[in-house]
């Protein structure tokens, strides 16, 4: 074999530079197109050895991955294909073998050693380098090297050959694709095995991690065949295709592509492991639009053959499965493209492969579908609308029977006594429903749920369990669905076919009394035993807004603030009452509220005496719910000075004859405060916020008026007296002159 190897490397070196230069390239091309399918393209290559094992193993340490297989050693031809692209030794027998795999290899590849009986050869970029010149490139493959052992290379000399294998090719990746062969590794699966002829079992060892995968007893039909004269590459040549269709149990669920020995990128939607032999591109991904029209006759022969299939699964006891083989969701550019889904399309338009309840298959045009429990139901009745589909989760479509069914189900509806027979009925139709939602035009028309009290009612609420202590006035209709009845039902399902909602305390029962034309006597006694729930979003007229009656304020705020007919509410339990009508909206008395309305009409300045008696009697009343020092505002407090004027309560002192009139509050009687002792009336003044009378405050008040220098002689002269008193007194205070 090394002479071989050295001769045809002779060759290549003899080869003119055009040649050398376009080697390269094609090298570089396949190398590319081939990624990512390294290790499929390989296991095809030992199983045309006829090898019936095979092993890929990893070592990250090493850096080394080894593929070897135990079928025919290298042959010359096997050699010269390593060498040069497009001289596969393949047998063509069937159409889409080209062996360029091994190139991929260039993809991770430092160096590769392949070695096969009398053959040992090692590729690397230094091999290329060295017998290439510095004006035309090599390609790897054409510039191997020899190994034995006078070149004995050390990476080689750490790889352990088991005797048990025949051929085996090293290699040496770089660092940097170690993911992607990891990657690589976890794609190889069971399902592999069944397009390839001889291998029965491939081990993976990924460093200690070992992995077998055998082939599977499974359902496989073939069908091989020569091809036509018109579509071969050489009329007198002939080419032979293969189409297999693999059956997996039925819990085999998982996206399935197009095999052409190993997965395309053609995905398609069939629940088998789908194969033939087309001619692929370089990538072997994808199928070719040859010039011979080979691919496309093969596309339609594999259409045939998958309806030949799909007669094959029909069985005397109806069922699915004919139709879910060519029930076909997404469809394949590639495949669409030569007509392959149109061959099958055509087919179904006439093809008997829906299964009915009186177990005969029917066009899709003979058959009518409503749910999978009504079909469970028909089974037994299948003398009646035998054409119904049994049960499945493919057809959607309702049939010629909708237009009927209102009036149908509404007459069976006032037929129907038992509670379990109605929910029966009725769950047929939520299912019709949810699957179809044009199957019932015009549901609001049917009349399927009793209230309550048995009888047929268009409109309902659903059962609550409170319905089971409300109290519901005369006045008030409300219909509920018989419980035990719901109790069997959907009832997120029924809204879709029958008038129903579910009951809110707020909206159909406490806003309805408070509308209502009754009484607000009848009202309140509606309204009474709701009080455990929600306060009521809506405002009862005559309560919500005002003050609960209490006769500690009679006198201080209006009639209209205060709820009218307290005594006459027709509710004996005052305490009970009070939360009552707090719950309908009523205030309850607060001093510190209260306090901010007298304020406010204080600020209006209209009527100072009844804003103040109002306070006085606030205090005087409510003083445990309020600041004992000072009153809590943050509004000034006005008063009537001696003169009647209005004026801010900080600005004025008590009545006394010392002070001005402007300077000095007015007296009780001129506020209307003469039923109150001197005592109290002081208190509520300081409690106001009033000036306290002492001689330094009346000192600062005269200095005041005299800084004004506006005052008479007689006026200066009093000032002066009153200080110079309190002076000698020592009750003045230091004062800076402004």
């Amino acid at each position: 074999m090394k002479n071989i190897f050295e001769e045809f490397k002779k060759e290549l070196n003899e080869d003119s530079d055009a040649r050398k230069q376009s080697d390269y390239k094609n090298e570089k091309g396949i190398k590319d197109e081939y990624n990512g399918r390294q290790f499929l393209e390989l296991l095809q290559n030992i199983d045309d050895t006829k090898s019936k094992q095979a092993l890929i193993q990893l070592d990250t340490q090493k850096k080394i991955v080894l593929i070897a297989n135990s079928g025919e050693p290298f042959s010359e031809g096997g050699l010269k294909s390593l060498m040069m692209p497009h001289l596969s030794p393949k047998d063509k027998t069937f159409i889409g073998n080209k062996g360029l795999g091994f190139r991929s290899l260039l993809n991770w590849a430092g160096k590769i050693y392949v070695k096969s009986e009398n053959l040992s050869i090692e590729f690397s970029d230094e091999n290329r380098k060295r017998q290439q010149n510095s004006t035309i490139k090599r390609s790897i493959c054409s510039t191997p090297e020899w190994i034995d052992k006078n070149n004995l290379r050390k990476w080689i000399n750490n790889i352990e050959f088991n005797k048990k294998y025949i051929t085996y090719i090293a290699i040496q990746y770089r660092e940097n694709v170690e993911e992607k062969i990891i990657e690589q590794l976890g794609k190889i699966s069971e399902e592999l095995m069944f397009f390839i002829n001889h291998l029965e079992e491939i081990e993976i060892i990924n460093n200690n991690e070992i992995k077998k995968f055998q082939k599977r007893d499974w359902e496989v039909l073939k069908k091989e065949n020569t091809l036509p004269k018109e579509h071969r590459d050489e009329e007198d040549e002939k080419e032979h295709y293969q189409l297999k269709v693999i059956l997996p149990p039925d819990n085999y669920h998982k996206n399935s592509y197009l095999y052409s020995y190993f997965p395309t990128n053609i995905k398609i939607d069939f629940p088998a492991l789908i194969h033939a032999t087309f001619e692929l591109d370089s990538s072997r991904n994808t199928i070719v639009d040859d010039e011979k029209g080979k691919n496309r006759f093969i596309v339609q022969e594999l259409a045939t053959f998958i309806i030949e299939v799909a007669e094959s699964l029909k069985k005397d006891n109806a069922n699915w499965k004919a139709y879910e083989f060519v029930n076909i969701t997404h469809k394949n550019e590639t495949l669409e493209k030569f007509g392959f889904y149109k061959i099958i399309e055509e087919w179904k338009e006439t093809a008997e492969i829906y299964p009915c309840v009186d177990n005969i298959y029917k066009t899709k045009d003979n058959w009518a579908f409503y749910t999978n429990q009504f079909s469970d139901f028909m089974e037994n009745h299948s003398e009646v609308l035998g054409n119904t589909l049994k049960r499945n989760n493919h057809v959607s479509e309702y049939s010629r029977y909708h237009t009927e069914l209102i009036s149908e189900f509404n007459s069976i509806s006032k037929k129907i006594f038992s509670i379990d027979e109605r929910a029966e009925f009725i769950n047929h139709i939520l299912d019709i429903q949810s699957h179809i939602s044009t199957s019932i035009p015009n549901s609001d028309h049917l009349i399927l749920l009793i209230n309550q009290d048995k009888k047929l009612k268009k409109e309902l609420f659903f059962y609550d369990e409170m319905f089971l202590d409300l109290e519901i006035p005369s006045f008030i209709e409300i219909d509920y669905i018989y419980p035990d009845l719901q109790n069997k039902l959907d009832i997120e399902k029924l809204k879709k076919i029958t008038i129903v909602k579910k009951f809110d305390i707020q909206t159909d029962l406490i806003e309805k009394i408070i509308e209502s034309s009754e009484s607000i006597q009848e009202k309140l006694q509606a309204l009474y035993p709701l009080r455990k729930f929600d306060k009521p979003s809506k405002s009862l007229k005559g309560i919500t807004g005002k003050y609960i009656r209490d006769k500690r304020i009679l006198k201080i705020l209006e009639e209209k603030e205060i709820i009218e007919d307290y005594d006459n509410l027709g509710i004996s339990n005052l305490e009970e009452l009070d939360k009552f009508l707090i719950w309908l909206g009523a205030k309850d008395f607060n001093a510190q509220q209260i306090l901010s309305i007298i304020v406010e009409k204080n600020n209006q300045k209209k009527d100072i005496p009844s804003t103040l008696k109002a306070l006085f009697i606030l205090k005087d009343k409510f003083s445990d719910n309020l600041d004992h020092n000072r009153i809590r505002t943050e509004k000034d407090i006005f008063v009537l000075d001696a003169n009647s004027q209005v004026e801010n309560i900080t600005k004025l002192f008590p009545y006394n004859e010392t002070c001005k009139k402007e300077n000095i509050i007015a007296n009780k009687a001129e506020l209307k405060l003469d039923n109150y002792s001197d005592n109290e009336i002081e208190k509520f003044l300081k409690w106001l916020g009033i000036k306290e009378f002492n001689p330094q405050n009346v000192a600062i008040e005269k200095i005041k008026h005299l800084r004004k220098k506006e005052l008479d002689k007689d006026e200066a002269k009093e000032i002066f007296q009153f200080l110079y008193n309190v002076k000698n007194n020592n009750q003045l205070p230091d004062i800076t002159p402004e």
